[in-house]
């Protein structure tokens, strides 16, 4: 199935997985060019074929994949990542070309991710796995973080249903999901680097906002102010996350 031709090729490693599992493989598939378009969509088709795998992280030249994945072996970090891609996925595949198989495709990985997420935060709270970087007391907020990107994708498909073809590949709608895909990547690349810079996030959101306002669609334009709303409000919650692990550490210092 992946062939010269495509750019694609795949590395096979083994993990222990201790007491969960005996052996796991992990399969990268990396692309020189970007995976887009048809050859995407065969490829998530493909994976979905597969017995007992996630799709645990990807962008736009790589596809992890993990064979009876152990939650263990993730963290918080990588699975609102794999959100954000997917977000980015629709919005592209919105204004590219409407595919329909491939937003049935990313509208059924939305659900998978979030129930994952569902479970890693189960698995955090009763102590079964541990991110070194999650305060217990954050989990509430992070499950907010999540529900909100699952609403925003549901907005997103709501749109493809009610909104005409050609308005969705209109250059303001396209600027539009740009100004909110670098936003919500500001934000959950900053659970990594540990930083937030507050007065740029509020330059980005009114910039956002202003873009989103800009739609002549009055049913797309109120779903993409919509769509602002619970990316500021993520925002809130991820420096309400980044504050409790400050906290977390200045006790471990002392």
């Amino acid at each position: 199935f992946f062939q010269a031709e495509d750019g694609i090729r795949d590395l096979v490693r083994s993990r222990g997985l201790g007491d969960v599992y005996k052996r796991q493989n992990e399969v990268s598939l990396v692309s020189l060019k970007d995976i887009q378009g048809e050859m995407r969509t065969k490829i998530d088709k493909f994976i979905k074929t597969l017995s007992g795998t996630e799709i645990i992280y990807e962008d736009s030249k790589r596809i992890d994949v993990k064979f009876f994945i152990s939650l263990k072996k993730i963290n918080t970090y990588q699975i609102l990542l794999r959100f954000l891609f997917i977000l980015k996925r629709v919005m592209e595949t919105i204004s590219r070309d409407n595919n329909k198989e491939a937003l049935k495709n990313l509208e059924v990985d939305t659900d998978k991710i979030y129930h994952m997420f569902n479970r890693w935060i189960f698995e955090l709270s009763s102590g079964k796995s541990y991110d070194e970087d999650v305060v217990i007391d954050s989990l509430p907020l992070f499950m907010r973080v999540a529900q909100r990107f699952e609403k925003i994708s549901d907005l997103l498909f709501e749109a493809v249903k009610a909104v005409d073809e050609n308005e969705l590949k209109h250059k303001c709608v396209r600027k539009a999901f740009e100004a909110i895909i670098e936003n919500i990547n500001y934000y959950i690349n900053s659970l990594n680097t540990k930083s937030f810079d507050t007065k740029k996030e509020v330059e980005r959101f009114h910039k956002t906002k202003q873009l989103c306002s800009e739609v002549q669609n009055p049913f797309l334009n109120f779903l993409l102010m919509e769509i602002a709303r619970m990316v500021k409000a993520n925002a809130k919650d991820v420096i309400s996350i980044l504050y409790l692990g400050s906290l977390k550490n200045q006790k471990q210092d002392k």
